[in-house]
């Protein structure tokens, strides 16, 4: 006797083909309608979010070119042209600027945060564990567990907020189930602020 597992029918990929579809007669009639302005749309969609990787300026040249053929050939006769030349203006660019070959890049806050959610993801899931929450912050990035037991260092001018995000971090340690941390607090501002009953404080004078 062989037992047959039950498969149940998965509609998402059918979904994802209507998607498709549908936006495919979308771009066909924004294309048939805006003419030689359809590269400019797409490539201005797609340069809006990463401003400086992709200069406009090629947008702009390539509009103007179909423009003129426009001028030359008909306005309706371009759209197809428009169609397929506007996607390879939006993806060509993607393939360039989004591969760095060598030095340092500097990603911006929602880029950075991605990348650690994805990091961390990748090394808790083989592992069946759950991150160790609440999690620490530190300018705004929330960090993963693996990145806690590195150096951090807070470095800029008086009033600048450093010692507002080391008391941010120890507030947040301070919610764990788990709760251990030596401080060296010479001026006692962390002490008068964070001090609690059964703490153990050693004076070195």
């Amino acid at each position: 006797m062989f037992n047959k597992e039950a498969t149940q029918f998965d509609a998402t990929g059918l979904i994802k083909i209507g998607i498709g579809l549908a936006a495919g007669l979308v771009a066909y009639q924004v294309a048939k309608f805006f003419g030689p302005l359809f590269p400019l749309l797409l490539i201005t969609a797609w340069w809006l979010p990463r401003r400086g990787q992709f200069p406009v300026k090629v947008a702009a040249i390539t509009t103007a070119i179909f423009i003129v053929l426009a001028l030359l050939y008909g306005w309706g006769g371009l759209w197809r042209l428009n169609l397929i030349v506007g996607a390879v203006l939006v993806l060509i660019p993607t393939v360039l600027t989004d591969k760095v070959l060598r030095g340092t890049t500097l990603a911006t806050a929602k880029e950075l945060q991605r990348q650690l959610v994805t990091k961390e993801t990748q090394l808790l899931k083989p592992q069946g564990k759950q991150p160790i929450t609440p999690k620490l912050e530190i300018g705004g990035i929330v960090l993963p567990n693996y990145l806690e037991n590195l150096s951090f260092g807070f470095f800029g001018a008086p009033g600048s907020g450093k010692s507002q995000s080391i008391l941010q971090v120890l507030h947040t340690l301070r919610q764990r189930d788990d709760w251990r941390v030596i401080v060296l607090d010479r001026n006692g501002e962390l002490m008068e602020k964070l001090y609690s009953e059964g703490d153990i404080i050693f004076n070195v004078q």
